[in-house]
Parts: C-alpha cells; sequence; structure tokens
C-alpha cells in the first residue's frame, strides 16, 4: 500500500496538524477540565482576532482532504461543520 504525502506548507497539511492539536487538547481537558477550558478559549480568541477566517477556503480545503481520505466531514442543520480524523 502506498504512501500518502502531503507538502509541509500546504493547506492540508495545516488542517490536520490543527485537528491533531485539537484532539490532543480534547484529551488533555479530559484530564484537567477547568484549566484546559481557560487555556483554550484565550488561545482561540487571540488566534481569530489576529487572523481572518477564510470560510470559502477552509470549505475547499476540506473538501480536498475528504476526496484523499484524511478526513470526514458533514455540515449538521444548524450549520456546524463535524470534522472526524480518518486512518
Amino acid at each position: 500500500m502506498g504512501k500518502l504525502m502531503i507538502r509541509k506548507n500546504s493547506a492540508a497539511y495545516k488542517i490536520l496538524k490543527y485537528l491533531a492539536i485539537g484532539s490532543g487538547v480534547l484529551v488533555l481537558g479530559a484530564i484537567a477540565p477547568v484549566g484546559t477550558a481557560h487555556l483554550v478559549r484565550n488561545a482561540l480568541r487571540d488566534y481569530f482576532r489576529k487572523k481572518k477566517f477564510e470560510r470559502g477556503r477552509m470549505r475547499r480545503d476540506m473538501k480536498g482532504l475528504h476526496r484523499r481520505g484524511f478526513v470526514d466531514y458533514r455540515e449538521k442543520e444548524d450549520g456546524a461543520i463535524e470534522i472526524r480524523l480518518t486512518t
């Protein structure tokens, strides 16, 4: 079976990296929920203040990752997007 390669500075690489970091934060949150919640909230607030979120580009990149089999995602009725890492 061939190895799937992703360029290190590509959008797909960044999305997968952030999903992996987010998974680690969730595990940490299960161990120490109060402290982790404050850290995550502050980090996300600071990040989105500095960055302009490009919704269309994010959706395009997610579709590309989905086609390649790295993630499974679906948009819920309330507009939220559920993302799952695949193996």
